[in-house]
């Protein structure tokens, strides 16, 4: 299947309005790059990640009371 200009803005716009409640004014101000930088979800920080031990710790914390 070819998909084109159109097909793609669609596409981007309708996830740019579901998710990040952009007008359409709003998306076509913007660069390609922002609007794929708005639409990539982060990564966590490492600091707010539980470790296998903490998890691990915490299971047993819950089991035993």
């Amino acid at each position: 299947m070819t998909s084109n200009f159109a097909d793609s803005a669609a596409h981007l716009f309708g996830a740019a309005a579901l998710h990040l409640g952009w007008s359409a004014d709003v998306f076509w101000a913007c660069t390609p790059s922002e609007i794929m930088a708005a639409l990539t979800p982060r990564a966590e920080p490492a600091a707010s990640r539980l470790s296998r031990d903490q998890l691990q710790t915490m299971m047993e914390r819950e089991r035993n009371g």
